[in-house]
């Protein structure tokens, strides 16, 4: 007896192959599918996290720092508090990372063509020092507040006094952006690039000597 299974006829085998055929269609397209869902979220997310306006009371801008000592606030500037690293040399700017994630850029900080020290106030500097919020009231990429949430009036005021009379530098201010990659870390809490503090740290209140 023949024990042998019975040759598929040609027709068996076409069925077979559309089988095939359009099991993987249905696979792959789902596979799309869900990855084009997948990053339109992840945009969605990270756009609302980057985009989100901070309100913030304008009182908690003012400091109280008559006496401002250029020196000091160049120590901190370029020693403690390492603006340099980001900002660069000169604190004209620089581009700080720039992968498949994204590129993130420190700006110009002088007053020179390009920066944006000659539009900035007080107010505006301890609001970006202190809470990581800029003047539209979006958190700032990158920006180390940790660091400069304790500050005091004081060290802050000495810093400002500093940065505005830095000698000018004529240098653009790159921009900064996420790739989809970048956004879809952002948005799963795996990349930490907006640390807002919109609280004051107590010890910020004690203007001590070298309270920084």
């Amino acid at each position: 007896m023949d024990t042998q299974l019975p040759k598929l006829t040609s027709h068996s085998r076409v069925r077979r192959a559309r089988n095939v055929h359009r099991f993987l269609s249905v696979t792959i397209g789902l596979i799309i599918a869900i990855a084009v869902v997948s990053l339109v979220i992840a945009y969605a997310v990270s756009e609302s996290k980057i985009n989100h306006q901070y309100a913030m009371d304008e009182s908690t801008f003012v400091i109280e720092a008559p006496n401002r000592d250029v020196v000091r606030g160049e120590q901190l500037v370029k020693g403690l508090l390492r603006c340099t690293e980001c900002h660069e040399r000169d604190l004209g700017g620089k581009v700080i990372v720039d992968t498949e994630i994204g590129r993130v850029a420190a700006p110009n900080l002088t007053s020179g063509e390009g920066g944006i020290g000659a539009k900035l106030g007080d107010a505006d500097w301890v609001r970006a020092l202190r809470h990581g919020v800029g003047r539209d009231g979006h958190g700032l990429w990158m920006m180390p507040t940790a660091r400069f949430n304790h500050l005091t009036d004081r060290d802050l005021g000495d810093v400002i006094a500093f940065i505005k009379g830095l000698p000018r530098v004529d240098r653009a201010s790159e921009s900064s952006h996420l790739g989809l990659l970048g956004r879809l870390v952002h948005a799963i809490g795996k990349l930490e690039l907006i640390d807002v503090r919109l609280e004051r740290q107590p010890q910020s209140r004690q203007d001590r000597e070298g309270a920084a």
